[in-house]
């Protein structure tokens, strides 16, 4: 596995991730065209030696395919903290790249002096809810009715890990 730094090219294949199914039903994304994504890659960075961002991205590759993305967003350096986000195509889902993902980029995090990262998931979304789990993880709060789905608002689980 690789993770290759986001670049505006990235675009309509985060898109069309963006469309599947088990997508739509867990996250609550913001509607964005593949121009609108392309603004938004050109927005962050992948270097976390810079500190001038709030979103750092990058697309994970296995085998020369790109099958994800993951990043680490709304960084707060004063306070030491960040959120983690990922996101699996559904073709190399079921497969733990989503673990090992999660796992490289948090030690990256870590090792660039966060001291807290913490994951929101969707209650029902017991895929990603195993993956936080699995990388120690730790129950923090519910936020009652905080995503507004297809089914309707849900309630969010908030992990968070230390260093």
């Amino acid at each position: 596995m690789e993770f290759v730094p986001a670049h505006e090219s990235h675009a309509r294949l985060w898109h069309s991730w963006r469309q599947d199914r088990s997508a739509i039903e867990f996250n609550p994304f913001e509607v964005q065209d593949h121009v609108q994504l392309a603004s938004r890659l050109r927005s962050c960075s992948s270097d976390l030696s810079n500190r001038a961002y709030k979103e750092y991205r990058w697309f994970v590759v296995v085998k020369e395919k790109t099958v994800g993305t993951i990043a680490l967003s709304r960084v707060d350096w004063l306070k030491s903290e960040a959120y983690l986000s990922y996101h699996i195509a559904a073709a190399a889902s079921g497969q733990g790249l989503a673990t090992e993902a999660a796992a490289a980029i948090c030690e990256r995090g870590f090792a660039s002096d966060l001291q807290r990262i913490r994951a929101t998931v969707a209650c029902g979304h017991l895929a990603s809810i195993r993956v936080i789990e699995k990388l120690n993880f730790s129950y923090a709060e519910t936020l009652t009715r905080h995503f507004e789905l297809p089914q309707g608002k849900v309630d969010v689980l908030v992990y968070e890990r230390m260093r």
